[in-house]
């Protein structure tokens, strides 16, 4: 199928920047640095449940500092998940859904120009994710067709190498809901599975070629898993929600395992949030990005955890639904439905972003650039194009 070509807007405001920092991290798996310890530390013990006191932290002025904006497109697009490109600029994952749930692989330079714009058949597909690897890129889907992940490996141009269904056994309709690169060139994928009170959590690993190395099952309060990434010690770390009975509601949940997938310890932050969406692993711990949602109440909760899950710092951001996050050398870049934000080191707002266009989704960091990517408004837009994508540029150290 012939590729679109986008229409790129090139915007004015590119002066005077709030200090953050330079970009550190430029993929899922890279770390930040250490940030200064403060606030409430729990006790670190398996399976136990930390409260913790809230540090709501003001808006700060917002401005728009896009150094390029496209739209592209059509109906029910969907930016799914972005990496920085092998080369200069960042690629984007799209789900075009009008194209018999296909897939399509977006790579923009850091000037705007649309370098790759590959479309790649899929099985119909319900989730999907997009990791990079040391020399090319992997999309994993929850292939609805066939209850089990479905795996697509791409070259550096988005070329497509080869894919491979995870083979699950006799798993009760398993559901895939989180994925995440394994050090060996593979993917962790992750999900729930079973009915009612006997669903639980599960996670497999492959090998570079997709075969599955290891299968796991975790009995954990219904525990929902989210994101998952490997830990700088060894193994991975998942994050999502979980039901303790203790609790009402929901709460964050974390589950480390070691490399071939078998729990090392658990823990859960009432009060924290209701759900944990994102983990960054970092040296001595994580940074994890969560939610509150009740009625018309919405924060973004920071939360920056020891590497036996007992919260160092956590900050709420009022009135904002949280999408993704990346780190930066001095702090964070938090992607909500309307803005961008930056933070400091331990959490503090300090710089803030907004654009033409809302429904953000995705944000990933360049070596020269923030990227951000979302969905155009359709109902007022007549059959243009229905996804943006804008260059950001990095807060100047």
């Amino acid at each position: 199928m012939p590729s679109e070509q986008p229409r790129r807007r090139f915007l004015a405001s590119l002066g005077g920047v709030a200090s953050v920092g330079v970009l550190g991290a430029v993929a899922r798996s890279a770390s930040t640095a250490d940030a200064q310890r403060a606030g409430r530390r729990g006790s670190g013990r398996a399976g136990s449940v930390d409260r913790g006191t809230d540090t709501v932290t003001p808006r700060t002025t917002s401005r728009s500092d896009a150094v390029w904006t496209e739209t592209l497109g059509t109906l029910d697009d969907k930016p799914i998940g972005a990496v920085p490109a092998h080369g200069e600029g960042a690629a984007l994952l799209v789900s075009p859904r009008e194209t018999d749930y296909g897939l399509r692989v977006v790579q923009f330079l850091h000037d705007g120009t649309t370098d790759v714009d590959a479309r790649i058949d899929a099985p119909e597909w319900y989730e999907g994710w997009f990791v990079r690897t040391d020399d090319g890129y992997v999309a994993v889907t929850h292939a609805s067709d066939e209850s089990r992940p479905w795996i697509l490996s791409l070259g550096p141009d988005g070329e497509r190498r080869w894919d491979s269904y995870i083979e699950l056994g006799s798993a009760l309709e398993p559901n895939s809901t989180a994925s995440g690169r394994r050090p060996n060139g593979g993917v962790v994928v992750g999900g729930g599975m079973g009915e009612d009170e006997d669903r639980v959590a599960w996670a497999v690993g492959t090998d570079s070629d997709g075969d599955r190395e290891w299968f796991r099952t975790y009995s954990f309060d219904g525990f929902d898993v989210h994101d998952v990434s490997a830990r700088h010690d060894g193994g991975y770390l998942f994050v999502g929600e979980s039901r303790p009975p203790s609790v009402e509601g929901t709460v964050p949940a974390l589950l480390a395992t070691n490399e071939s997938g078998r729990e090392e310890w658990r823990r859960t932050l009432a009060g924290y949030a209701e759900g944990a969406l994102r983990v960054f692993p970092r040296s001595g711990g994580a940074a994890i990005l969560g939610e509150i949602f009740d009625h018309d109440r919405q924060e973004v909760v920071l939360s920056v955890v020891d590497d036996r899950g007992s919260p160092v710092w956590r900050r709420r951001f009022e009135g904002l639904a949280p999408t993704d996050f990346v780190p930066l050398d001095e702090g964070f870049a938090v992607a909500t439905r309307t803005r961008l934000f930056g933070t400091d080191r331990i959490g503090r707002r300090d710089w803030d972003r907004t654009f033409e266009y809302e429904d953000m989704q995705v944000v990933t960091a360049t070596e020269e650039q923030l990227f951000v990517a979302g969905q155009v408004d359709s109902m007022s837009r007549g059959g243009s194009p229905e996804m943006w994508a804008a260059g950001v540029s990095l807060p100047e150290s």
